[in-house]
């Protein structure tokens, strides 16, 4: 497939400025146009996961007009693949990654008011034996650089994370640069997924 070229090529401006821009405009978006483009973006991951062999795959659980792939979660569980969610630990400030089986019984509202897994699932303390990571963001560019919220959870769990897993950014069309600042501590993406795939790396 191939990716869309994003109008604004490079940006100027720092982290804060994207991160701020970027987000005022996905808090803006309809919900109507999250919904449509969830579905896109879900029907696209869907046919991408068919073409991989894996056992365990890393979703989120969507805040603030996030790409929605619940529905994803709902068919991988059907398929007996084994799905991971974050779950805040409040003592050390950082995420952890533990299991879910059933959406309707296997989740709270965690900090943040995200959903997470519920404190009696156990832990999975290596996440290097997930394959597949499918990462939130506010901004990406085509080389796979990332840009959250800034509080660096998402590189502290794929600092651990195997160096053959894959790790696909997932975003609106628009959410994806030619080029944005980037520092040596962020951890990249192997693939984006929008409404098309941008595969960066060879896996």
């Amino acid at each position: 497939m191939i990716f869309h070229q994003n109008p604004h090529q490079l940006l100027n401006g720092n982290k804060s400025n994207l991160r701020a821009e970027f987000l005022t405009k996905r808090k803006q978006l309809s919900a109507k146009v999250v919904q449509e483009q969830s579905q896109l973006t879900t029907m696209v991951l869907t046919n991408f996961l068919t073409t991989i062999p894996f056992t365990k795959i890393a979703f989120y659980l969507p805040i603030q007009n996030e790409i929605d792939l619940t529905s994803a979660i709902i068919s991988q569980l059907q398929l007996q693949k084994q799905i991971y969610i974050p779950r805040f630990l409040t003592q050390t400030s950082t995420y952890e990654m533990a299991q879910i089986s059933n959406l309707d019984t296997d989740l709270i509202l965690g900090k943040y008011k995200v959903r997470e897994a519920n404190k009696n699932i156990p832990t999975l303390f290596d996440v290097s034996k997930i394959e597949i990571w499918l990462v939130p963001g506010i901004v990406f560019d085509q080389q796979g650089h990332r840009i959250g919220f800034g509080k660096g959870y998402y590189d502290k769990l794929l600092a651990n994370s195997s160096q053959n897993s894959i790790k696909i950014g997932i975003a609106y069309p628009w959410q994806v640069l030619d080029q944005i600042p980037f520092n040596s501590t962020d951890i990249s993406m192997t693939t984006l997924i929008t409404d098309c795939i941008f595969k960066i790396t060879d896996y």
